[in-house]
């Protein structure tokens, strides 16, 4: 693996935040994460007793710390029989929801699935507890082959052409909704939780009609009015960018360096967003990504280390810039991809893509906003701006890593933002972006119990509205500008 030796070159830019313009706002909801429906169980994947409960202080204090305010159930086990939750663990669940602060968004089975058997489980999730909840979805990932091959109504009329489902997959989902609707009036549904994220290289091409399963549902589900219910809140898409690790045989290193890389910025998330977003948007919906990460699977060392957390800090901004309503990224106890793990002692703790999910709870509040960078020598780094009222969170986040990683001195200006000023640093110990112990948001760890500790230092301004801050290979800092005067 490389890293960085010895004193790094250092590179300046210069960042010009457009605080004038007319920013797109970040819901207040828009970091989430995504489980399995076979968490809601006891004793799944060798729990002792069920994992959301309210008395799990543990992982509640961490959904707390990190900013976690959607936390999505569905995946794969939400079409397994043997999966199907009971009232006690609905009971559980939405109670360790309440306790956490988070709406639930819940699905119910569509797969080889009894739609009155949902509409009995959406029943007593809306009476009981509507108050923490988001929506209901149906199925998970219907645009897979396996699916069609399993089920008698979803089936491709083109054998071996993913996308051909489509037509008898929204006919059943139509079916699974206007029943679920019926026993639940006003209720509020999300769909299609599309696998494929076509045209993401590496990905499998489901289109239907030359559209995306995600875009088609948006147009069918927004004409089709479904009876008695409240609304389509919005729509639902899942991305895993750079495929399964694991069935790639990745190594660390070549993770880091796709993670890292400037192509799924400028290259894949465009593409994703152009399939389903751009088109999406002038249906009159949103879209959420609600089971997202770096790569499925799980690989020691490349899904568990720094760089995920440097990745998933700009993902979620990101996204939170292309008008996504918010991202849920998903944990399979106990893969190393996932935001929680259990330690050795059985103690819930974070990984390190938490810390980037905690620093954007910290400056992604607000309308994010334009920014125009100067970057002549090319240093691998990305820039985002929020504005409140009377705060302006500047976040950088340099990716550069190995031998040869940059330091970058950035000049930022902030015309209308001209107090008081500090910083923060999302660093691991060395600037190692392979690092898996050693890190730190504002020179603190995020505990299982008790409040993050985490600390600003100072930064004095070089002058009118114009701060200066350098920031390491392989590391991110937030600048938080405060003005009474901001907005005038």
């Amino acid at each position: 693996m490389l890293v960085a030796v010895g004193a790094p070159a250092r590179t300046r830019v210069t960042v010009n935040v457009d605080t004038r313009s007319q920013g797109v706002f970040i819901p207040a909801d828009f970091v989430g994460l995504s489980f399995g429906t076979a968490t809601e169980k006891a004793g799944n994947r060798g729990m002792h007793g069920h994992m959301f409960k309210p008395t799990n202080t543990e992982l509640i204090a961490l959904f707390r710390e990190m900013g976690i305010r959607n936390l999505r159930m569905g995946g794969v086990s939400v079409d397994n029989e043997k999966r199907i939750p009971t009232r006690k663990d609905i009971d559980l669940l939405f109670g360790f929801a309440k306790a956490a602060g988070v709406k639930v968004i819940y699905s119910v089975r569509l797969l080889k699935g009894n739609p009155y058997q949902d509409a009995s489980i959406a029943r007593y999730v809306w009476k009981k507890y509507g108050n923490y909840l988001d929506c209901f979805t149906i199925g998970n990932e219907p645009d897979w082959h396996y699916y069609h091959i399993h089920h008698s109504q979803i089936h491709e009329s083109s054998p071996g052409v993913l996308g051909s489902a489509y037509a008898s997959y929204f006919a059943s989902w139509k079916k699974f909704a206007t029943i679920i609707a019926d026993s639940v009036p006003g209720a509020r549904f999300a769909g299609p939780d599309a696998g494929s994220n076509y045209p993401i290289p590496g990905s499998k091409n489901n289109s239907y009609n030359g559209k995306s399963w995600t875009l088609n549902f948006a147009v069918d589900a927004s004409e089709w009015k479904i009876p008695n219910s409240g609304s389509l809140s919005f729509v639902t898409q899942h991305n895993y960018t750079g495929e399964n690790a694991k069935t790639q045989r990745l190594t660390p290193s070549e993770m880091v360096r796709m993670m890292l890389s400037p192509v799924w910025d400028n290259s894949y998330y465009p593409a994703l967003y152009k399939a389903i977003g751009t088109p999406v948007l002038p249906e009159g919906l949103r879209y959420r990504l609600t089971e997202s990460n770096s790569f499925s699977g799980g690989v020691k060392n490349g899904s568990d280390c720094f760089a995920t957390a440097l990745y998933s800090l700009d993902y979620l901004y990101w996204w939170a810039e292309h008008h996504c309503l918010g991202v849920n990224f998903h944990t399979t106890q106990w893969l190393y991809n996932g935001t929680i793990c259990l330690d050795s002692s059985g103690n819930y703790q974070v990984r390190p893509m938490g810390y980037g999910i905690k620093a954007f709870s910290i400056g992604g509040h607000g309308d994010i906003m334009p920014v125009r960078v100067s970057n002549p020598q090319k240093v691998n780094m990305t820039t985002y701006a929020v504005k409140q009222t009377n705060r302006l969170c500047v976040t950088l986040i340099n990716k550069e890593f190995g031998r040869g990683a940059r330091e970058v001195k950035a000049e930022i200006e902030s015309p209308g933002y001209t107090g008081s000023a500090r910083l923060m640093l999302l660093e691991s110990k060395g600037h190692n972006a392979f690092a898996t112990s050693g890190i730190t948001l504002g020179g603190a760890t995020i505990k299982n119990s008790g409040p993050w500790e985490g600390k600003w230092t100072p930064v004095r301004g070089i002058g009118t509205d114009t701060y200066d801050v350098k920031i390491p290979p392989s590391t991110a800092a937030i600048l938080e500008i405060s003005s009474n005067s901001a907005g005038k």
